[in-house]
């Protein structure tokens, strides 16, 4: 025998490091990068089955909260729950139906029945392929009691699906933003608000906040959002006690919050983004908007604020790159749509601006800022009727633009609401906007040019690009031909004279904020926010054509 070999042997192996149990994320070895088949899936809205309406909140909440967990669990491809919303309301079919038509192999469906404290939720998961029932199970808790319950419903389908899950996926899953249930509840409720962005709504979801902060005053992601609602407060206004404060209060106090957030917790995406809308120069909005996509580069919410952050400076390229973006990570995003819509509408395109902001309508008629900006695309094409008609529903719905209302007005004739406005209390921009429906253009123009520069529409050179309104009354024939002078110098001086020529009909200034787009618009390449190693987009996404069906991830 070679004793010699079996020594070195021996030693050889006394000095191999010894073999992994596991990797660092839980998972057998061999460890490094693997190609991960996702299995899709979707997570149906729930249906309420409470007699009380006010309950609406608790279904859609639960639905919302496990698709959210889902996502948290690489393996899996959640469904778009904007798709899956669009199609449950159109009336597309069972669960199976649904979700072939998601193109899922498994689907989520359930209900909820509340009743006092009692909370009654009946949970299935379907296998699309034969329509089989993989999963079924009833669940009787207390109110207080949702936030586990979530968690519960969540492992029990993860598991149902992929098996044993790894720690650091049932981590994801159990990771609770609060260990106050009563606090939780509060903070779903104002989420479901803060969704429906309505004056009324928002002061809704800002009272949520509050209480759920009061119990719990290190609840950073309820900090977060409320600094999301004061600051869209600022932007569309409120209801009750917050409507008397000017949108400087309103953002004073929304980036408070945002930054209180932070120190609780320095990773959330949702305050980051709140610090870059309201950044008051165009590095400092940069870097927070990079850093919120950084830190969740799935949120279609932060790929929407940097394209209102890139339209604000007149980059429309990677504006509407940003939008699609958002678009690839949730199809058929009402506010989106809108956004897109919008950004053709200032770029003069009116049958693009059209398309999208029908398709946002048709996913989501309740969006009262949808009807607003088509309410404006119809008044640039002499559609005075159509416009007048959208103007009334966005008003409906909780966003009234009475300046706007009277420019319709005066387009076919009827001067008199303007004239009742200018005797009201106004700001400068809707003085402004009743004189221009009076043909008072150089009286606007000076009323323009008083107004103190600031972010009482959406950030730092959006003066310059706010509002299509003037562009409208050029197009209607009601513009002088006024030549804007050049927007340089320091930005005192940048602002009045873009607010000047936004007044005098000329749709795009030009200086350093205008330049900071057109340049790489001009070359046709954007450079979007976030890391250089994010995914090129599919797409770019089409407008819903009537008949339709929505598209899904």
């Amino acid at each position: 025998m070679n004793f010699a070999w079996l020594a070195f042997a021996s030693a050889v192996a006394v000095a191999a490091p010894p073999a992994l149990a596991q990797c660092p994320d839980g998972s057998p070895p061999p460890c490094g990068p693997r190609r991960i088949a996702r299995i899709p899936i979707a997570v149906l809205y729930f249906d309420n089955l409470s007699r009380d309406t006010a309950d609406l909140y608790l279904a859609e909440s639960l639905t919302e909260e496990v698709t959210d967990r889902l996502g948290g669990i690489e393996r899996l491809q959640i469904r778009s729950r904007n798709t899956v919303r669009h199609l449950q309301r159109a009336g597309s079919g069972d669960a199976t139906r649904l979700g072939r038509a998601l193109n899922a192999r498994y689907v989520v469906d359930g209900s909820v029945r509340a009743a006092g404290a009692q909370l009654r939720i009946s949970v299935r998961l379907v296998r699309t392929a034969d329509g089989s029932e993989v999963w079924a199970q009833s669940f009787t808790r207390r109110r207080s009691d949702l936030l586990a319950l979530q968690e519960e419903i969540a492992l029990a389908t993860a598991q149902r699906i992929v098996g044993t899950l790894l720690p650091t996926e049932q981590a994801r899953i159990l990771q609770r933003p609060t260990r106050l249930p009563a606090a939780y509840g509060h903070f779903i409720l104002g989420n479901y608000f803060l969704r429906q962005r309505s004056p009324a709504r928002l002061a809704l979801a800002i009272a949520e906040y509050q209480s759920a902060v009061a119990l719990d005053p290190d609840f950073a992601a309820a900090r977060a959002r409320m600094a999301h609602a004061l600051s869209f407060g600022a932007r569309y206004g409120l209801t009750g006690p917050l409507a008397a404060l000017r949108p400087e209060s309103l953002d004073a106090r929304a980036l408070a919050m945002a930054r209180e957030a932070l120190r609780l917790d320095p990773r959330s995406s949702d305050a980051w983004m709140v610090i870059g809308n309201l950044s008051r120069d165009l590095d400092s909005q940069a870097l927070a908007t990079e850093r919120a996509i950084e830190l969740d580069p799935d949120n279609a919410e932060a790929q929407h604020m940097a394209a209102q952050f890139y339209r604000s400076i007149g980059n429309d390229s990677a504006s509407l790159q940003s939008h699609h973006r958002a678009l690839a990570l949730e199809p058929n995003r009402a506010i989106t749509l809108h956004g897109l819509g919008f950004t053709h509408l200032l770029l003069r395109d009116y049958a693009g601006a059209r398309r999208w902001l029908d398709s946002a309508i048709a996913v989501d008629s309740g969006l009262a800022f949808a009807w607003l900006r088509r309410g404006e695309v119809r008044l640039a094409t002499h559609d005075h009727a159509g416009a007048l008609a959208d103007l009334r529903r966005a008003a409906s719905l909780g966003v009234a633009n009475l300046p706007l209302m009277a420019i319709v007005a005066a387009a076919t004739g009827d001067s008199a609401p303007a004239r009742a406005l200018l005797q009201t209390e106004l700001t400068g921009w809707q003085r402004a906007q009743a004189l221009i429906a009076l043909g008072r253009h150089s009286e606007a123009l000076d009323v323009l040019e008083a107004a103190t520069p600031g972010r009482s529409s959406i950030g730092p050179g959006f003066v310059s690009r706010t509002s299509t309104r003037s562009a409208a009354i050029r197009d209607s024939g009601g513009c002088s031909s006024r030549t804007a002078p050049d927007c340089a110098g320091d930005r005192s001086r940048m602002d009045r004279h873009c607010a000047r020529c936004h007044a005098g009909c000329r749709f795009r200034c030009t200086g350093p904020l205008a330049h900071a787009g057109d340049a790489q618009r001009d070359a046709g390449a954007a450079a979007p926010l976030g890391p250089a190693h994010r995914p090129p987009v599919p797409g770019p996404h089409r407008p819903l054509q009537a008949g339709q069906p929505p598209r899904h991830s």
